[in-house]
């Protein structure tokens, strides 16, 4: 299975609840929401077994151009690359939080676009 449970998964919604930029704004996905993105939260260790992981989903037909979809992704996209591939014991939300500025920088210069408000910090 690969789990994507929306309220943690789909960055068709806002980056966060002041109901500015593209996306659902009836509800908020914070990059907080989505670094504790458990694919596995509720289950037993058999059915957490068979969870091969999770996937971020982008719905797009209420997100007009490109560069409303790399607003939508980013950073959350680099929340979900570490939860998925990173053992969560070996995860820490300062540590994370402290490389994401050197991450948007690096979208920066190659010119993306992405998000830049303030419910940042898990």
């Amino acid at each position: 299975m690969v789990m994507t449970p929306n309220r943690q998964t789909y960055f068709n919604y806002a980056q966060d609840s002041s109901q500015e930029g593209p996306g659902h704004v009836t509800v908020a996905l914070t990059l907080t929401a989505v670094y504790h993105f458990d694919p596995t939260d509720g289950m037993t260790p058999d059915e957490a077994q068979k969870v091969l992981g999770g996937q971020a989903c982008l719905w797009t037909e209420y997100v007009p151009t490109p560069a409303d979809v790399e607003y939508l992704l980013f950073p959350r996209l680099f929340a979900m690359a570490e939860v998925l591939w990173s053992p969560k014991d070996q995860r820490d939300d300062r540590d994370f939080l402290n490389r994401v500025p050197a991450g948007l920088q690096r979208l920066g210069r190659a010119g993306v676009n992405y998000y830049r408000g303030g419910e940042q910090s898990p």
